[in-house]
């Protein structure tokens, strides 16, 4: 509770680096509410907090800088499947972000960004790091243009809709699929909306029917549940008649 334990051995887990009153509260509940059974619990890492704030949803790591390696060390950070980033401020973020890089070759790291222009720039020169920046401007511009857009928006982001937004790992194929034989797999076999497709670096979301899938790829869809990747017959995605 006092944030001095030691999760150095956990693995397959997601870290939060860094405290904001209510937003980080909302992100750590959130993660909860998707955690598998077999799942370990998240680790929250923040500054000077005299007790876990969330301990309903997360174990406790205190530091007294977010860009400590010894406090990630404790954090599992070496097996952590994923990390989030949000610091004070964009320098602190930033330094966290560097930090956990050396630190977790594996891990896949989100860093929120309140300057656009910084998000802008760790998306160049840090490949690893998937950096987000506020979309409030844009979504209320596209409502202006598009009336009940930022509630799609919302709805295909939240954890408590009922039709949200998923990925999906493309394992190594045998022979290529078309993105429309996926597209009409899934929907059939799944009931779920193929809506676009990471390959080389390069998001799609208006695909063509006949690009191919070699393996490898991420997938997005959506859909009421996560999909088990287990239950996908990727041999069987060309015959959807």
């Amino acid at each position: 509770m006092r944030g001095l334990g030691d999760y150095s051995e956990r693995a397959g887990h997601i870290i939060v680096l860094g405290w904001q009153e209510g937003q980080t509260y909302q992100t750590l509940r959130l993660l909860h509410s998707e955690r598998h059974a077999n799942e370990p619990m998240t680790v929250l890492v923040a500054k000077d907090l005299p007790e876990n704030p969330a301990s309903n949803y997360a174990d406790y790591i205190r530091t007294e800088r977010l860009a400590d390696a010894d406090a990630l060390l404790r954090a599992g950070v070496a097996q952590a499947r994923a990390i989030i980033a949000r610091g004070a401020n964009d320098d602190e973020t930033l330094a966290a972000v560097l930090i956990a890089e050396d630190h977790a070759p594996n891990a896949h790291i989100v860093a929120y960004f309140a300057d656009d222009r910084t998000a802008q720039m760790v998306k160049q020169r840090r490949p690893r790091v998937e950096a987000v920046g506020s979309l409030a401007e844009e979504l209320l511009s596209r409502a202006a243009r598009d009336p009940g857009s930022s509630e799609i928006a919302a709805r295909l982001l939240s954890a408590a809709s009922t039709d949200t937004a998923f990925s999906l790992a493309v394992p190594p194929l045998h022979t290529p699929l078309s993105y429309g034989d996926v597209f009409l797999s899934l929907k059939r076999r799944h009931n779920v909306t193929l809506v676009g497709m990471l390959s080389h670096g390069v998001t799609d979301l208006n695909c063509r029917d006949e690009t191919l899938m070699q393996g490898g790829e991420t997938l997005y869809y959506i859909s009421g549940i996560r999909l088990d990747p287990a239950a996908i017959a990727w041999a069987r995605m060309g015959d959807v008649t």
